[in-house]
């Protein structure tokens, strides 16, 4: 995961068995995330420090069809003692001796970052890889592992349908309408931003 998700929330509740190294020196949180990918997105007209990755900014209206994936806002925050999470494996020790891991550990902190990233207001759109039966295809391109989802194309996980496509910068309209215009068989608009989405 791209900024240490897992690690951090096997961190903070506790989940001491997922960072222990194993005889191969690997932990079990590592393995975890490598089976895990994702698209990040941005809710509202206000991305904020999203903008920062290019000159050009572009906004893609998508409506992701979720077959076999998950869509979840980001939780943003610091170690919570009325976490749900929390509660359950105090109760789970106190009252029955034992330890409280919920189905989907890696899924659930996967959608969960530190406070100080909140004004990214980041949507994520996540696939998890189900073991070595999973025919899903995985890619690799030096350190990153990533898989191809085509738009407005079927998908055995998710479908993601691109409906438009806003440029903020209105000179660089016309490269953008031709890269639009390639894809043509997708029916996508191109619009300008207005004002109050700059």
């Amino acid at each position: 995961m791209g900024e240490g998700e897992l690690t951090s929330f096997a961190g903070q509740f506790g989940l001491l068995g997922y960072l222990t190294p194993k005889s191969d020196g690997r932990r079990v949180i590592d393995d975890l995330a490598r089976d895990l990918f994702y698209l990040s997105l941005a809710s509202g007209d206000e991305p904020g420090p999203l903008w920062s990755f290019g000159e050009v900014r572009l906004r893609l209206l998508i409506e992701p069809v979720l077959q076999r994936a998950e869509i979840r806002q980001i939780r943003y925050s610091e170690i919570e003692v009325s976490h749900p999470f929390r509660v359950f494996k105090k109760i789970a020790s106190d009252r029955f001796d034992r330890f409280f891991t919920p189905k989907g550990v890696s899924r659930i902190g996967a959608f969960a970052l530190p406070f100080y990233l909140d004004e990214e207001a980041e949507v994520r759109l996540l696939v998890k890889k189900f073991g070595d039966e999973d025919t899903t295809e995985v890619n690799i391109s030096g350190q990153d592992r990533y898989i191809c989802v085509p738009l407005n194309k079927e998908h055995d996980r998710v479908k993601i349908k691109l409906l438009e496509v806003q440029c903020s910068d209105p000179t660089a309209n016309s490269e953008v309408a031709q890269i639009v215009a390639s894809m043509a068989d997708l029916g996508v608009q191109l619009t300008e931003f207005t004002e109050h989405q700059r």
